[in-house]
């Protein structure tokens, strides 16, 4: 079934943070906490959602698109494009070689340079001009496995970072030079995270609840700064709170259910905190004090899902329980909390204040079999991946939320 996109114009020019030279920072699943690039809002104007079809490129969409600028997305297509577009206007694509097959994840650097990998190893570097700039092979010299995915392309500063879910990373420089390989004991978490005053940020995993993964720190020479060993596996994340580290994780007991939690490890790699959760963590994000909100489904209850929020200490703030799993990272903006839910049958856009008070239900019958975590684009459209024909979804009043 072919997956699209749906926009859901949730937040009118929220992201400003690309005018003034500065370097657009996406928000993709590992990185940054997401609260630090919204503005605050109200929902003074939300009434309901209209539909316009979508179908200016003539394919679908294989995942969220990347915004790359204030006006512009990068988008992987259905039939193995890679895009660049000014709304609906197409600026360029570029056909990936015969015989490959892309992945959704995209990354782009201060130049502009987009970052795209494929199910067999390689990363591809495209210009600007749509032309191609360098690809490389992510497979290490000993690498034999058909079995493993490249990551999520991770730009750093004069590079991208790339690898392998059985176990390799290497940084290539913005011409396609390997500039360091490093190869782990155990297979890779596909999201990789950086900041500046902490550096790579990693999870290694055996996928197996009864034994031990890893959170490892790394410099920008692929040095190891330390390790973190959590018993049982990771569910989501590695993501970065501020200066603090955040993972879902889950064990199992005895009797056979999973215990999970959520982890807060310091900048030096010491935990924190550890909280309980009643699901599995199947989405983190936060907002600018430090808050973390974890959605889930599964684990100790037969059905249903949660929403809930920590403070920076690891307290519970609150717990929104609900009909059925949450498969989606939640989103913050100002002080309002989104996220995909169902509510009596129907599917559509939760609408919390940060301090867990319902606000509204937005119900979109568009929205069935959503499949892959949303984004939030400069221009406010909230996007999400989903089996079903190309989709616009704007409120009927203007606006979803404003100013």
């Amino acid at each position: 079934m072919v997956r699209i996109i749906l926009f859901v114009f949730a937040f009118p020019f929220l992201f400003l943070a690309c005018g003034g030279g500065e370097e657009y920072v996406p928000n993709m699943t590992g990185g940054e906490g997401r609260g630090q690039n919204f503005s605050r809002i109200s929902l003074s104007s939300f009434r309901s959602f209209s539909e316009n079809h979508y179908d200016s490129l003539g394919a679908g969409f294989l995942g969220p698109p990347l915004a790359v600028a204030s006006d512009k997305i990068a988008v992987v297509t259905t039939d193995r494009r890679l895009a660049l577009m000014r709304y609906e206007r197409i600026l360029f694509t570029w056909q990936f070689p015969e015989g490959s097959y892309p992945l959704p994840e995209l990354a782009s650097d201060s130049l502009g340079t987009l970052y795209a990998t494929t199910t067999e190893g390689n990363l591809y570097a495209v210009e600007t001009s749509g032309s191609l700039k360098w690809q490389a092979s992510l497979h290490g010299p000993n690498d034999s496995s058909n079995y493993s995915l490249p990551l999520f392309p991770l730009t750093v500063p004069g590079g991208v970072v790339c690898g392998m879910t059985d176990g390799s990373l290497a940084e290539y420089d913005r011409e396609g030079r390997e500039l360091w390989r490093k190869t782990f004991g155990a297979g890779l978490v596909r999201s990789v995270a950086y900041r500046e005053e902490l550096g790579i940020l990693l999870g290694l995993t055996q996928n197996d609840y009864d034994q031990q993964d890893t959170v490892v720190l790394l410099n920008l020479k692929g040095e190891e700064n330390w390790r973190f060993t959590i018993e049982g596996r990771i569910e989501y994340g590695p993501i970065i709170v501020e200066e603090r580290i955040v993972v879902g994780v889950a064990g199992r007991a005895e009797d056979g259910k999973y215990t999970p939690s959520l982890i807060s490890i310091d900048a030096n790699g010491a935990k924190e905190w550890e909280a309980p959760l009643t699901t599995l963590p199947t989405g983190i994000t936060s907002d600018a004090n430090g808050n973390s909100y974890v959605s889930g489904g599964g684990g100790s209850r037969i059905s249903g899902g949660m929403v809930v929020s920590f403070d920076p200490e690891g307290a519970k703030r609150w717990e929104v329980g609900l009909q059925q799993s949450v498969p989606l990272s939640p989103l913050i903006a100002g002080d309002i909390l989104c996220f995909l839910g169902v509510l009596d049958s129907s599917i559509g856009v939760f609408l919390y204040s940060t301090d867990g008070t319902f606000q509204k239900f937005a119900s979109v019958e568009s929205m069935a079999k959503i499949t892959l975590p949303p984004t939030v684009l400069p221009n406010g459209s909230y996007v999400i991946a989903c089996s079903s024909e190309p989709t616009m979804l704007k409120s009927n009043s203007g606006g979803l939320l404003g100013f």
